[in-house]
Formats: C-alpha cells, sequence, structure tokens
C-alpha cells in the first residue's frame, strides 16, 4: 500500500470509535478546566469578601475599645477630651458597619458550587437541545 492510498482509505469503525473516544476525554477536559476557572473566580469573591468581614471585624472591634476608653475617660477626666474620644470611637464604629455592609453585600451575590454546576448542566442541555433540533425532554426545573 502506497502513502497516497494510505492517506485515501476511509477509517474503519474502531478508528472512528476511538477518535469519539478522543473527542470525549478531550470535552470532558475542557468542561473540567471551565468549571475549575469559574469556582476558582468564585473562590476569590468569597476570600474577598471575608477580608471585607475581617476588615468590619477590626474596625467594629476598636470603635469599641474606643468608646469604652472614653466611657472611662469621660467619668474622670475633662469633656473636651471625651468628646474628642467619642468623635474618634464613632467614626470607627461606622467605618466597621460600612465594611460590614460592603461584605455582606459581596457575600450574598457569592453562588454556590451546586447551583453553578446545575446553571451550566442546565445551559449545556438547552444548547444541545437546540442543536438537535428536539423539544424539550426534561424541564429545566428537574435538572
Amino acid at each position: 500500500m502506497t502513502d497516497a492510498s494510505a492517506k485515501q482509505r476511509k477509517p474503519n469503525v474502531g478508528e472512528l470509535v476511538g477518535n469519539l473516544g478522543k473527542a470525549g476525554v478531550a470535552l470532558a477536559q475542557a468542561e473540567a478546566r471551565s468549571v475549575r476557572s469559574e469556582l476558582g473566580g468564585t473562590t476569590r469573591l468569597a476570600v474577598r469578601s471575608g477580608i471585607w468581614g475581617l476588615v468590619a471585624g477590626t474596625l467594629c472591634f476598636w470603635g469599641g475599645a474606643v468608646l469604652t476608653a472614653a466611657l472611662v475617660v469621660g467619668l474622670s477626666q475633662r469633656l473636651s477630651l471625651l468628646v474628642s474620644l467619642l468623635i474618634v470611637g464613632a467614626a470607627l464604629v461606622g467605618l466597621g458597619l460600612i465594611a460590614a455592609v460592603i461584605a455582606r453585600a459581596r457575600i450574598k451575590r457569592l453562588e454556590s458550587p451546586a447551583r453553578s454546576l446545575k446553571r451550566r448542566a442546565t445551559s449545556h442541555m438547552r444548547w444541545w437541545r437546540d442543536e438537535l433540533g428536539m423539544g424539550p425532554a426534561v424541564e429545566d426545573s428537574e435538572l
């Protein structure tokens, strides 16, 4: 058999099945990379939200410490020192509350891994139904 005839030969069933298997593995690997990437974004958002929570807790802690110190000093010192400590303490607590609101808003944006995978599966099922020209065999709510 010459090189030209080998190139023109049609693949047999075994080769087709082998090629289909390789394509399936490549598709599964690409999907796994995509899911890892998407879950990585969720993880980054969770870490950033956690950092905001730590900032909020730290600011509220120190604001509370300053307000406590202001109460103690206010009972034993002049009013002007009390007013200045109250202002600083209130400002720290206010910043802490703002950071807590930001952290809460970021945490609410997180999507659970199960919900993310369900959304992806639903999207793939719709795509395949559209590609194959089939009607909705499985309701999206059943996935």
